[in-house]
Formats: structure tokens, C-alpha cells, sequence
């Protein structure tokens, strides 16, 4: 320990000596297995040999899932809510689902489910999701989409009579004298007229067409003048037989519709033509009507049209 101490420089030289030694001795001990350790990667290539086929399973599902992405199905239940349940008005509690009997009478589940709609809101008959005017119950009826307002029922189905109006308007062909005829009118309250076929017939819209002399016999076996004078509208050309001493009515009536489309109201003349907004192409004539519906048409069909009484 002695000499280590004095010769310091010296015992550092010879480890390092002895060090580099053993280094040299391992380079050379590995230089010795390079052909063990590497002499696969020196053979020579043999052209015959089959490479082993990839199972590309994996890459094909994954492929598949690029291109066709999961997506979200619609379910009868969400994820966050429970099952539903309709009370029925019975006290009976019952899970909801679309093939339960009506939720909604007379329209069935599925037409609400099938057309998207809020089947299970108080209101889903009374409501109108495209704006057309027309609430759901209206669309299930006339077959149509509820959910295009570019489709929707017959508009005659929104009219209906508010009033059937008959204009008191009597007449009476009283006394004739050859072509010379008395004319009677009793609602307005003014004098005789003496007319012949031709004729106005003053305070009314009526002419005097036609006269036809016609005898018949009474319950005594008498002769009597049974003669007809034929009178005709002057604006809707609709015609009245006044028979001699018979009281006849006009036939002037009116029917007050009111449209359910806008709630507006007005009135058509019988035999007069109308239209249903917003359809300005489709043109209806009333040709009949009583106290408890009107009968119209559409005139270039001859499609015939009850409207029941409001």
C-alpha cells in the first residue's frame, strides 16, 4: 500500500493498461462469432421460397367501419327516460306502445308514429304541424300528408251552411183579358200590374216570357181558365209557372256559408257560382239547398258536393 501511495502515477497507468487489455480481449473473443451471430443475414436468397399470407380479417373490419360508421338507431325508448304509460280514462294505467289500442279515437297509433307526430299529446288530433289549415284529424280523414302544407283535404270540406234564406216574395196571376194579364205582387205591397208577354214586372226582377191559355174543370164539372204565364229571372234566368188564381213563390233562395278555412261568411244565391280561397281556379255552383244542407257542384266536373248544416 506503501508503494501505491509513493508511485501514484504508476498505479494509475498500469489499470488503465490492464483495462484496455481486457477490452482488446473481447473484441477480439466477439470478432470470433460474427459469422455465428450474423451469417443468417449472408445466405444466399433462395427464389423458391412462399411468403406466409397475412390474415387481414382485422384490416377488412376495420375498413368496413370506415366506411359505414355506426349509427344511432331510433328506439321506442330513450336512453335517459323510462317507458311510457297512457292512463286511460278508465283509472287503468297501460305501457305505451304503438300498437295499443287508440290513444286518439278514431285515428289510429300508428298514422301519428308513421307521420313523425306527438301521438301522445292531449291535442295531437286538433293540431296543424305544417300550417295548412288543417289539423291532424282533417289530414287522417281525407288521406293526406300532415306534414305538407302543399297537400291537403278538398277546401268544401271546411264549408258549411249557416242559414238557409227564402226571400218572401209571392206572386199571383189574378184576372186575364186576352194577352192582357193582372199581375199580383203581395210582399210588396204596390198596385196591380196589367202586363202582356214582354213585360217587366215592376219592383221584381221578372219578365213575362210566355202565356199559354189552358181550360180545365172544377169539382161541379164547370169549365174554368186554368191559363199559365211563364216568368223568367232576369239575372239567373230561372223560370216560375204562374197558374191563373194560384199563388206562387220565388224561387229566389239563399244560402249563408260560412268557411272554416278564414271563419269568413258569405252568401250564394241559388243557381250562383262561387270560389274557395286560395284555390282561384276551381269554380262551385249551388244548385239546391234546404234548412239542413246545400247541395253545390263544381260545374267543369260535375262533381256533386253535400255541405251539412253548422
Amino acid at each position: 500500500m506503501d508503494w501505491i501511495k509513493t508511485k501514484y502515477d504508476r498505479a494509475i497507468l498500469l489499470a488503465a493498461s490492464l483495462l484496455l487489455l481486457a477490452s482488446a480481449a473481447g473484441v477480439f473473443l466477439n470478432s470470433q462469432r460474427f459469422n455465428d451471430t450474423f451469417g443468417s443475414y449472408f445466405a444466399p436468397f433462395s427464389k423458391n421460397a412462399t411468403i406466409k399470407p397475412i390474415n387481414s380479417d382485422a384490416l377488412s373490419a376495420a375498413r368496413d367501419i370506415l366506411t359505414d360508421p355506426a349509427k344511432w338507431k331510433r328506439q321506442d325508448r330513450t336512453v335517459f327516460v323510462g317507458a311510457q304509460h297512457i292512463l286511460r280514462r278508465d283509472g287503468t294505467l297501460e305501457e305505451f306502445n304503438k300498437d295499443m289500442k287508440a290513444v286518439h279515437e278514431g285515428i289510429p297509433n300508428a298514422w301519428f308514429t308513421d307521420n313523425g307526430l306527438d301521438l301522445l299529446a292531449p291535442d295531437a288530433p286538433d293540431q296543424d304541424p305544417d300550417g295548412d289549415r288543417f289539423n291532424n284529424r282533417e289530414e287522417f280523414v281525407g288521406g293526406t300528408n300532415p306534414s305538407d302544407a302543399k297537400v291537403y283535404p278538398p277546401l268544401t270540406n271546411k264549408l258549411r251552411l249557416a242559414k238557409y234564406i227564402q226571400i218572401p216574395f209571392r206572386l199571383v196571376f189574378k184576372v186575364r183579358d186576352g194577352a192582357i194579364m193582372q199581375i199580383n205582387t203581395i210582399d210588396l205591397k204596390q198596385p196591380s200590374q196589367f202586363l202582356k208577354v214582354g213585360d217587366k214586372i215592376q219592383g221584381t226582377n221578372f219578365e213575362i216570357v210566355k202565356l199559354e191559355e189552358k181550360e180545365g174543370v172544377d169539382s161541379l164539372g164547370t169549365k174554368t181558365d186554368v191559363s199559365e204565364a211563364t216568368i223568367r229571372n232576369m239575372d239567373t234566368k230561372g223560370e216560375i209557372i204562374l197558374v191563373l188564381g194560384v199563388i206562387a213563390n220565388s224561387p229566389d233562395t239563399y244560402a249563408m256559408f260560412r268557411y272554416l278555412y278564414d271563419t269568413s261568411e258569405f252568401r250564394v244565391r241559388r243557381d250562383g257560382e262561387f270560389q274557395l280561397k286560395p284555390d282561384d281556379k276551381t269554380t262551385y255552383k249551388l244548385v239546391d239547398i234546404n234548412n239542413s244542407e246545400a247541395l253545390i257542384t263544381i260545374p267543369a266536373t260535375g262533381t256533386k258536393i253535400t255541405v251539412p248544416k253548422l
